[in-house]
């Protein structure tokens, strides 16, 4: 079989023009330029309101954080789900803290720059912890207000949240008179609860502290009063804002 009707096959006039288009090419340099991509982010940083769990910090040991500020205003490094009440100190360059078991370091930094901390353990025992860090004082957790308290209805778990060292108010409604449990649970913090039978919140029926750290808070309440509406105070004591379970019921 002669060239010839290869090339006409082929479509000569194509296979001319690839084989010059591939020469000029090479006679004038041509390379291919890489494509600019942007840098990675930094994996050292902490994402902000992002929960880091499971660090385990060793007896007498110290972990190092870093992270990033987006605006000028408070930080709160928070501390939570701690498996030993251990001593340990939060160290940042503008402030110390000192805690045992949950807590958090509040402090204001400048916008967009980059700030290291690190947390030493003191009390002579490894723990295992959930780290992390948001903007704000953590007070915009609360909830509900004396003259508006949230509704709560009985035997329906009602999903809260409380701030620094803040409290939340509710109140339900009874349908009967008989027994009652309140229950507040599935807590990152120390809390307690407390029962009024006003809206004014000034007189006290009663208040349920009975464990310290973020333990279940659970009492029960006996002599309400039918068709009858109550309001209590979840206030928050360690320094973790946060969600928790609020749970009343009959008996």
């Amino acid at each position: 079989m002669s060239v010839q009707p290869i090339c006409n096959h082929l479509g000569y006039g194509r296979i001319v023009c690839c084989l010059s288009l591939l020469l000029l090419l090479t006679a004038t340099g041509c390379e291919r330029r890489p494509v600019e991509q942007e840098a990675p982010p930094d994996d050292d940083l902490l994402m902000l309101g992002k929960p880091y769990g499971g660090q385990r910090l060793p007896a007498k040991g110290s972990l190092s954080y870093r992270f990033m500020t987006t605006t000028r205003g408070a930080y709160l490094i928070i501390v939570s789900d701690v498996t030993a009440p251990s001593r340990v100190v939060l160290q940042h360059p503008k402030k110390t803290c000192y805690l045992t078991g949950n807590g958090s370091c509040e402090l204001v930094s400048s916008p967009r720059e980059t700030y290291g901390f690190k947390i030493i353990e003191e009390g002579g025992q490894g723990m295992e912890f959930t780290l992390r860090v948001i903007h704000g004082w953590g007070s915009n957790f609360f909830e509900g207000v004396t003259a508006d308290p949230v509704p709560v209805s009985v035997g329906q778990p009602y999903l809260g949240s409380v701030g620094v060292n803040m409290s939340s108010f509710y109140r339900f409604k009874t349908s009967a008179r008989t027994a009652y449990t309140i229950t507040v649970s599935q807590t990152h913090s120390n809390l307690s609860w407390v029962l009024f039978d006003r809206w004014v919140f000034d007189i006290i029926l009663r208040g349920c502290d009975v464990h310290d750290g973020a333990r279940d808070e659970s009492c029960k309440l006996t002599g309400l009063w039918p068709h009858t509406e109550y309001y209590m105070m979840v206030s928050e004591q360690s320094g973790v804002p946060g969600n928790f379970q609020l749970l009343v019921q009959e008996q």
